[in-house]
């Protein structure tokens, strides 16, 4: 697993702690992510487009961005889980927490209407249609 072994090496050192480019969490961006793949190591390209928080570090020329500890122990736990089952880096989808409300844009490939089709737990379910009945109320089929 990617967060036990690189924890230590994603530390950012000599910086008070900023607010998290991922959650906009203020005071707590201790580690580094990269946006950009070098090797097999984890990387998460959405991260480019990602509106940043009020506040954040902006991402750095060499892909990296700053963020708190909870932020990067969760992607990296769903790396992980990506990297196990295979899951092709264009499908990968990440769940993102945003502690100022912010938007969030947690996938690395497919457009966001492609995306809640093939993964809404109804897309297999056929739609209701509304028709309109003889005796003129509506009715749902």
């Amino acid at each position: 697993m990617y967060i036990e072994k690189d924890l230590q090496k994603s530390l950012v050192n000599n910086l008070t702690p900023g607010v998290c480019y991922v959650c906009g969490s203020p005071n707590s961006a201790t580690h580094l992510l990269r946006t950009k793949p070098i090797t097999s190591e984890p990387h998460f390209p959405f991260l480019e487009h990602h509106e940043p928080p009020i506040g954040c570090e902006l991402p750095k020329s060499n892909g990296t961005v700053v963020v708190c500890f909870v932020c990067y122990s969760f992607l990296h736990a769903q790396w992980d889980s990506h990297e196990r089952n295979n899951t092709p880096h264009s499908t990968r989808l990440y769940w993102l927490k945003r502690v100022d409300q912010g938007p969030y844009s947690g996938s690395d490939g497919q457009p966001a209407e492609e995306r809640q089709t093939e993964a809404s737990p109804l897309s297999g379910i056929p739609k209701v249609q509304e028709h309109t009945s003889t005796q003129g109320t509506n009715i749902l089929k």
